[in-house]
Parts: C-alpha cells; structure tokens; sequence
C-alpha cells in the first residue's frame, strides 16, 4: 500500500494537505502449458483480497502448491504460481471391508480418479460410500458396514393391502406382497422389502373405467394419452369398455 499526499490551495491561497491511500493491484500471472484460471477474470489485475483459483485441465494430473491465490495489499500474491503434475496410479489393490468387499475390477493397476464400489455383506447395511476413488497413489473414501436394521409395519398403500397379515418387526432384506382391491389394477410391485431400515418398492393401484355403451362387435384397441401413458381398452358385445393402464408393448 502506498500513500500519496496532495497539497489543495483554496481560494484564500491556504494550503491543505490531504493523504490518500493507493491500494495495489495484482497482476494476473501467465499460466503454464496444463494449468488453467477457473475464476472469471475480465481484466489483467485484481484488486487485494480477491482470490484466484487454478485446475489442471488434464483428468490425469493434480495441482501441486496452493490452488487458490489471494491479493495482497503489497501487490503480491499469497503463494507461488502451483503446477500441475501426473498423478499416480493405485497399485495396491482396494483394502479390505470388514463384513463387506469391494466389486470385482477389470483394471489394475488402477488410475488416478478410478472408483471401485462396495457392498455389504447379507444383513448388514453401509454408512459411507458406496466408493473409494484413486487419487494419486492413495484409495479415498470412508465407509463401514455394521449389522442392518430392521423395519416396522410395512406401509399403506392406497385402494390395496398386504396379501397376508403383517408383523410389528421385520428383518432387513424381509419381503412383503401387496394386491390391490377389486376393479383396480396394480402398477409396479408386488413386493416391498426392508432395506435397512427402510421399506423399498414402487407399488400404485390404478382403478379401471368403465362406461356402457352399445356396439355390435368386440373391438380391442390401444391407445396413448399425452402423458405418454398407454391404455388397452376392450369393447365387448354388451357394450362394456373396461380401461386398463399398460407398461409393456406400448405404441
């Protein structure tokens, strides 16, 4: 910071002395071949306390040094220019998961940013992850497996139940079937499972339609409504047309 002293004459020809502060700016450094500014800059200097910051623009490489510069008052920057240099690749295969493992791989060594995925083993349920990732040499990425919990009732669903009697507690990886009442018709399902804690499982009862009508023949036609959705609808010989949302073999 450098101070600047002005000497202003009034109109009485007295003198006043006013100090200014000159705040310095810092100059935009010229980035080598890999590196690059990820902060917007739109002119070659920045004021102090503002801040730049660098990436390598290869995958395979890693800032060495501080990725983030900040301005000083003295016109300097806060750390030297970083570098980027080609990461390591991981040639100790992933640890071990205690009450886990880690999906077969079909690379080795492995490289820099390559995720290997764990899953637990039967009963037991993952806090973390599910990845570890290579970063330079070293495998990144907490996790644990500790025994799963299990679930309470299984939930209502809508114009349907369970097909038998449910419990008050159910195991992880417990399973429970679904029906939907009369004159609807089940999307998804039937089953939801205890997950840990949690019941999974998309189950919906769609009610079918039915208008009356007179015609002379059966006729049997699909169609699609805006949503994208498909419907078979039936007409039969005393006029009934039954409405039935499908899934498979949509036009």
């Amino acid at each position: 910071m450098n101070l600047i002293l002005f000497h202003v004459y009034n109109v009485n020809l007295t003198v006043k002395q006013i100090l200014f502060f000159k705040t310095e700016k810092c100059r935009v450094p010229e980035t080598p071949a890999g590196l690059t500014i990820t902060t917007d800059v739109t002119d070659n200097q920045i004021r102090k306390g503002q801040h730049l910051t660098f990436a390598c623009e290869a995958s395979n490489h890693i800032i060495k040094g501080n990725a983030t510069l900040e301005c000083l008052e003295n016109g300097r920057w806060s750390n030297p220019l970083p570098t980027c240099e080609a990461a390591k690749d991981c040639r100790r295969p992933p640890p071990p998961l205690s009450h886990g493992r880690a999906k077969p791989g079909t690379r080795y060594p492995y490289r820099h940013n390559d995720k290997v995925e764990y899953v637990c083993d039967t009963d037991y349920g993952m806090e973390g992850g599910p990845f570890k990732t290579c970063v330079d040499g070293d495998w990144v990425g907490e996790m644990r497996c500790r025994l799963a919990h299990g679930c309470g009732r299984p939930p209502h669903l809508s114009d349907g139940d369970t097909k038998t009697s449910t419990k008050y507690q159910y195991q992880h990886n417990e399973r429970v079937e679904y029906i939907c009442q009369q004159y609807y018709v089940m999307e998804g399902g039937p089953f939801k499972t205890c997950k840990d804690g949690e019941w999974t499982g998309e189950i919906r009862c769609l009610r079918k339609l039915k208008f009356s009508f007179i015609f002379f023949h059966s006729v049997k036609i699909q169609v699609k409504n805006h949503f994208g959705f498909c419907f078979l609808i039936l007409f039969n010989s005393r006029g009934v047309i039954d409405i039935y949302k499908i899934i498979h073999d949509c036009l």
